[in-house]
């Protein structure tokens, strides 16, 4: 599909900037409108990012799912995990810094305050996972199916059966 006019990334280097398609011979596009057809913003690359922080977080809270509240406890006896976490995260920084057309991201990648704020909405995670952690088991729903670990914790506390389970 073609688009008659100009559509041109201005102020690249700039975080906030934006795409911006002028056509001349339209008067409602005069000033020129938002839109970049075909064109990848700067936009789509800090959600894209983000998105894969918010997996990379997730990872790290994903190693312990029983009430455990430290997540990096025995994290370095694990090497694959670590070089798989520590592949993902290069592979994310090459994609977005240079990937370009390839991968439709911004040709120029994202700015360190673009970053800066990928790793800050990233991290909420690991406070969400916390706090998760503090919600009994016995307060959620019996279809979540059944966790020996809590089961045993609750025998161990003087509380036999989850009164969820019948």
């Amino acid at each position: 599909m073609a688009y008659p006019g100009k559509l041109t990334q201005e102020g690249c280097a700039d975080v906030y900037a934006e795409w911006i398609y002028t056509d001349a011979s339209s008067s409602a596009n005069k000033d020129g409108a938002c839109f970049f057809p075909g064109g990848s913003s700067r936009h789509f690359t800090f959600f894209f990012t983000t998105f894969v922080i918010l997996q990379q977080f997730n990872m790290l809270c994903a190693r312990k799912i029983h009430d455990e509240k430290n997540i990096f406890s025995g994290m370095c006896d694990n090497w694959v995990f670590i070089a798989v976490w520590l592949g993902i995260v290069g592979l994310q920084i090459i994609i977005t810094q240079a990937g370009g057309i390839v991968f439709e991201v911004c040709s120029t990648g994202l700015a360190w305050e673009q970053w800066l704020i990928s790793f800050a909405i990233g991290s909420t995670v690991l406070v969400v996972n916390l706090l998760i952690k503090f919600i009994p088991d016995r307060f959620t729903p019996s279809n979540f199916g059944k966790d020996t670990v809590f089961n045993n914790r609750e025998e161990e506390a003087g509380r036999p059966g989850n009164p969820n389970d019948k």
